[in-house]
């Protein structure tokens, strides 16, 4: 009781510009103790560096040709990802994220796939997805877009419409098909080729694949539809 009461004391006697200090010493105290524990329970993504970087660039903060982004995202690739303590699809669907984001940066930041494009509006590069798109009597194919998340694909093909934009020459009416039957495949095809080292042909492999989806992916899906076949009284049959 006593030592309360001299505390009490000791406050009424602080000036306010004391009292004042001592809370934000307080606080900075809190803050430091805060950012430990969330360092130490969530490391850094090594993939989330070049999308800082990408960023940066869009701000016009950080000036980087497409050939250093490309070594910056290998580099951050030499690290196994997200060390999260989360469930292994949630983390996986994460780290792919991330990746997915180095290829958006790649090609809306860095201009990187803007001459590729821009020499098969031209006319300077043979396309093959040019060719189906301008033969309507080919066999119409569901071109994929290999991003997942509809923000990325979004922001690539709002980027690839301004390019085309600056080609007022061009003459395709269907400015919206051509740029996703077109461009957009090739462009990520061409970054593709980019970050993950590899020949163009090699590249459209990866791209006609699709994203890999991991087997906890996979689990979790046949998780909950068998929790939906269970709510809705047709037990799942394996």
């Amino acid at each position: 009781m006593e030592r309360e009461c001299e505390r009490i004391k000791k406050v009424g006697e602080m000036s306010v510009k004391e009292l004042g200090q001592s809370m934000i010493d307080c606080l900075k105290r809190r803050d430091v103790q805060l950012e430990a524990k969330f360092k130490s329970r969530i490391p850094v993504s090594t993939p989330v560096t070049s999308q800082i970087v990408g960023m940066l660039m869009i701000l016009g903060k950080v000036k980087i040709t497409p050939m250093q982004f490309a070594k910056l995202f290998n580099k951050s690739r030499e690290n196994d990802g997200l060390t999260y303590d989360l469930p292994q699809h949630v983390v996986v669907e994460r780290n792919r994220k991330s990746c997915n984001q180095a290829l958006v940066d790649f090609i809306v930041a860095t201009r990187g796939t803007d001459n590729h494009i821009q020499s098969i509006i031209n006319g300077q590069k043979k396309s093959k997805w040019l060719e189906m798109f301008s033969n309507p009597s080919a066999k119409t194919m569901l071109v994929p877009v290999y991003l997942e998340d509809q923000d990325q694909i979004d922001d690539v093909y709002i980027h690839l419409t301004s390019v085309l934009d600056r080609r007022p020459t061009h003459t395709h009416s269907d400015a919206v098909k051509f740029v996703m039957d077109v461009l957009f495949p090739e462009s990520i095809i061409c970054v593709l080729a980019a970050l993950e080292n590899l020949t163009m042909l090699e590249a459209e492999n990866t791209f006609l694949r699709g994203p890999v989806i991991d087997i906890s992916e996979r689990e979790e899906f046949d998780r909950r539809i068998g929790h939906f076949l269970k709510k809705s009284g047709n037990p799942w049959e394996s």
